[in-house]
């Protein structure tokens, strides 16, 4: 495992997070919080250049869901992929059309809350 202390979107830049708790866990960049933090952004296609592998991703970015999967379409296109995503209902039209376009379909898993599972292979 290899951690990187970054945001993560589909450009290079700096961005802002925000929250309203001082102490909280779950800043966002979609929110006008009172408590703002910068942060420097990448693309996964940047940080992680893999082709033809096996790979599990696990993606919770409240809101900022086709951020990240536009930032990651080279290793979502150059590998096998398993995605877990925790998407909202408002934010799911868009996540299924783009994957889709690219060659995953939406697994029948049943995850907690509004977790969406996606390959582009064969599971059986």
């Amino acid at each position: 495992i290899e951690t990187h202390n970054i945001a993560v979107g589909s450009e290079e830049s700096e961005v802002e997070f925000s929250v309203d708790e001082e102490f909280s866990p779950n800043y966002s960049k979609d929110l006008n919080g009172k408590f703002k933090i910068k942060v420097e952004q990448k693309k996964i296609d940047t940080i992680l250049v893999i082709r033809n592998q096996n790979i599990a991703i696990k993606i919770d970015v409240e809101r900022s869901e086709m951020d990240v999967l536009r930032g990651s379409k080279e290793l979502l296109e150059g590998n096998d992929c398993l995605i877990q995503l925790e998407c909202e209902n408002e934010n799911q039209k868009e996540v299924l059309e783009f994957l889709s376009k690219i060659g995953y379909a939406k697994l029948n898993l049943k995850g907690d809350n509004d977790d969406l599972y996606f390959a582009n292979f064969k599971i059986e």
